[in-house]
């Protein structure tokens, strides 16, 4: 008997696990327009994430946006041009529409790069 509980205790403590991490998925930029962005990026249900390795030319009005052929989705300024950055995301979003994270200069409609998200 004790035994059988135990199995249950660990079985349900792997359900809670599997279902707390949700949606997860990362990427690698790279730089498109003739612009040049570099390093890597991890979505989650409430964030992005870009890695210290990240790197992006510099511009006016940077964002962080999801898209899938093109940015749709404004997510946050971009905070600086290189290194570890979160941004939260805005409530409401459905990561599963989306494919990839852009860097987007929206001044000028300008994409500087994409992730394509796995």
């Amino acid at each position: 008997m004790l035994n059988s509980i135990k199995v249950l205790f660990t079985a349900v403590a792997l359900v809670m696990l599997v279902v707390g991490q949700g949606f997860a998925a990362s990427g690698t930029f790279k730089g498109v327009e003739g612009e040049r962005v570099s390093g890597s990026v991890e979505v989650n249900e409430t964030s992005v994430k870009l890695s210290s390795n990240f790197k992006t030319t510099s511009g006016p009005d940077l964002y962080v946006y999801l898209g899938n052929d093109k940015p749709t989705k404004s997510v946050a300024v971009l905070k600086k041009n290189k290194g570890s950055q979160t941004y939260a995301l805005p409530k409401g979003i459905d990561l599963s529409k989306y494919s990839s994270v852009f860097i987007h200069c929206k001044k000028y409609n300008h994409t500087f790069g994409k992730a394509s998200l796995r």
